[in-house]
Order: C-alpha cells, then structure tokens, then sequence
C-alpha cells in the first residue's frame, strides 16, 4: 500500500514541473502579447487559438486522425523495414556495403525533394505521406539497431559461445534485448519526425485531409488562427506519441531505468 502511494505521488509530481512550464508559456503568450503591443493578425492570443479549436472541434479532429494515422502508420513501417535491415546486415556484411550508402543518400536528401515526386508517382491518399514518415523514420533506426545488435557485452558472448548457442539463439536472447535501448533511442527521435512527414506530404498534395492540407489552405489565406491552431495540435499529438512510448519502453526496457527509481 505505501509503495502504491509512493509510485502514486512519484508519478504526480514528475507531472507538477511540465504543468508549471506550460502555464508560464501560456500566460507570457497571453498578456505579453497585450502589453508588448503585437497585433493579433501577427500573433493571436493562445485562448483565442483554443478557442477556434474548440468551436471548429469536429473539423480539426478529423483531419487531425488522418495525420495520425499516416504517421503512426509510416512510423511502424520504417522502424520494422530499419531493423530488419540491420539483422540482415548483421548476418551478411556485403549488405552494408551494398545498402548502406543508398540509405545515407535517402538521409542527406531534403524531404522537400521528394515529396513532391512520392505524391506525383503515388497519388493524393494516404500512401505517399506514409512513405515520407517511413523514409524519414527509417535510417536513425537502422543505425542505432545495428549498433545495438553489434555492440554486446564480451564476457555475455563468450558465455553464449561456451554452452554452444546458435546465432539465432544469440539474436533472440542477447543482440535483440541488446538493441532495444539503441532503438528507443531512435524512436524518441524518429516519432516526432514521422509527424512531420506526413503533415509535409500533405501539405504538398494540396489535399483536403489532413493538418499539412489545412495548413496548405490557411497560409495562403492568410488564417493565423488555423496555422496556429494545427501547430498547436500537432504539438499534443506529438507529445501524447511521446508519452505512450516513454511507457512502452519502461515496461520493455526496464533494467535501464533501475538507477533512476
């Protein structure tokens, strides 16, 4: 019962300090922007940004779903095809040399090169955004899971070399559990930037679905409540995905988290 309590009061105060930052945010957004003297067609006040969310709640929440859907989506696909990858590198080194190099060149180029040529090629759905999530999510897996699997404990393989283990005992019992703090790593990085992706594709589809697309639509009209209206709920939707992963990865990757309990 008292560790309950413990846990219970452990975890509320672990959300005081980001409540506290928020709420200074918005209150030097609220009244600094009075008393500094910005115009409102520049800068609009926050309650004036919740507001239109809450009047038009129906309108964001559905094209706020598709934008979650094709990143989520995007997110699972590149981070699968990213670590299997990285064990078949692990297993065949000629696929690194081979692979490598095409990854880092889908890398160093600008997403705003090819998101327009995925949406000529695959249309205006759903496919092209989530190719551009997947392809941006993809290589910060891949090289933080092959590092993960390649840098394991000596003294733990020479023990799985002593009783005879097979590699793919190796894989399942030691690269694998090796990895996943590697690969939540990347995750922290990757997810967010999955969001972008895919608000990216659709704002170069000049769709109708989607936050990207309703950015598309208001900063050519010039709408500063609806820009920062899907910023701010790109920034939620973002911060909820990196929260439910934060618990995921304490429930799979508990031993790293010991020192800080």
């Amino acid at each position: 019962m008292l560790k309950f309590k413990w846990s219970f009061f452990k975890d509320m105060n672990s959300l005081v300090y980001p409540f506290f930052s928020f709420l200074t945010i918005f209150l030097l957004w609220e009244f600094g922007i009075k008393y500094i003297g910005i115009p409102e067609y520049l800068i609009p006040k926050p309650t004036e940004v919740i507001s239109n969310i809450f009047l038009n709640f129906k309108h964001f929440s559905l094209n706020a779903f598709y934008t979650l859907f094709e990143s989520v989506v995007g997110f699972l696909l590149g981070s699968i095809l990213g670590m299997l990858l990285a064990i078949l590198i692990l297993f065949n080194r000629n696929l690194e040399r081979i692979l490598l190099p095409l990854a880092i060149l889908i890398k160093v180029t600008p997403i705003i090169a090819y998101a327009p040529l995925l949406v000529i090629w695959f249309g205006f759905g759903v496919l092209p955004k989530i190719i551009i999530s997947a392809l941006i999510v993809f290589f910060p897996v891949l090289i933080n899971a092959i590092n993960g699997l390649k840098l394991v404990d000596q003294d733990t393989k020479d023990f799985f070399d002593s009783i005879s283990a097979s590699n793919f005992e190796m894989l399942i019992k030691l690269r694998m559990p090796n990895s996943l703090p590697y690969v939540f790593a990347a995750f922290r990085v990757t997810l967010p930037m999955a969001i972008v992706g895919a608000t990216i594709g659709e704002y170069f589809s000049g769709g109708d679905k989607g936050l990207g697309s309703l950015i598309f639509v208001a900063n050519y009209g010039l709408d500063l409540d609806t820009l920062f209206s899907c910023a701010l709920i790109l920034a939620v939707i973002s911060l909820i995905l990196i929260l439910c992963l934060n618990y995921i990865e304490k429930k799979m990757v508990r031993w790293t988290f010991l020192d800080y309990s």
